[in-house]
Parts: C-alpha cells; structure tokens; sequence
C-alpha cells in the first residue's frame, strides 16, 4: 500500500502483507467450496449444510451466506484463470464456525490447512496410531469371537 498525501492508495499494492492476505483468502475459500461440493457429492446440499451448522452454533446460517463464503474477490491486475466477483464487501467465514463447518460436512479440510505443520505432523502420527490401535483391536475381537466359539463347541 502506498500512502500519498494522508491518502492510502490500494490501487498500486506491493509485494508482501496484502497480497499474501489475498492469497491466504482466496485458498480458504477454495478449501470451503471443496468442502461443501464433497458433502454434496455424499448427498448434503449447501441448505442441509447450513442447517446442522445452525443448530451446533444456535444463530442462523444459509445457504446464501456458505455461497458468500465461497466467493472469491476480485483482486486487480489478477491474471489466473478464475472469474473473480466484483463487490464492495467480502463476507469471511468466522473461525469460531470452523467446527461447525467441519461437522456439518464431514470434513476437516479446512481445520488441517489453518494449522500449523508441527500440529499437522502431530495429528498425522495420532491418526497412524489410532489405525494401529484399530487393527490391534480388530484382531482382538476375532481371536475373543474365535475363543468363545471354539469354547461352546466344547462345552
């Protein structure tokens, strides 16, 4: 951002802060739509999104407002493929509505991508051992299931 006589000008931004934020915008919004043409493809429209989001955050959430979140902004001298929206106000997804989001589409794309790589690697590792957990679990209860039957055969 250039200031010129007390006056900011965001016509001209500068490598750095802004377009970093315009960026980091545009990727979660994109992982927002993701999310939500996943939940659709396992059959949850935006309108059933919106409604379990409503009812874990008891205050109104639409459709309408999951398209806003979606929405990608205009940025000048943008080049990519997209077609941006021109608007005057972008509407962001608050972060307290991240679990929401997440519970109510089954995903937790979003969540993932806000943290940082030392969480992710810690998550990634619980993830792996709560596999192994499973399995070791899994064969407990077969060789339990094979026990007791071979057990009523005796008896």
């Amino acid at each position: 951002m250039v200031v010129v006589k007390g006056k900011a000008d965001l016509s001209a931004p500068k490598k750095g802060h802004w377009i970093g934020t315009y960026e980091a915008d545009c990727q979660v919004r994109k992982i927002i739509a993701d999310m939500l043409e996943a939940a659709r493809k396992h059959g949850k429209d935006r309108a059933q999104v919106a409604k379990e989001m409503t009812d874990a955050l008891g205050r109104d959430v639409t459709a309408a407002m999951l398209a806003e979140f979606t929405r990608i902004p205009l940025q000048r001298g943008d080049q990519s493929g997209e077609k941006p929206h021109r608007r005057k106000r972008y509407v962001s997804l608050p972060t307290p509505w991240v679990p929401a989001l997440s519970a109510a589409t089954g995903s937790n794309k979003l969540v993932r991508h806000l943290m940082d790589s030392r969480n992710r690697e810690l998550l990634e590792l619980a993830e792996k051992q709560h596999l192994k957990f499973d399995w070791v679990l899994e064969r407990v209860h077969r060789l339990y299931n094979k026990l007791q039957t071979t057990k009523t055969r005796k008896g």
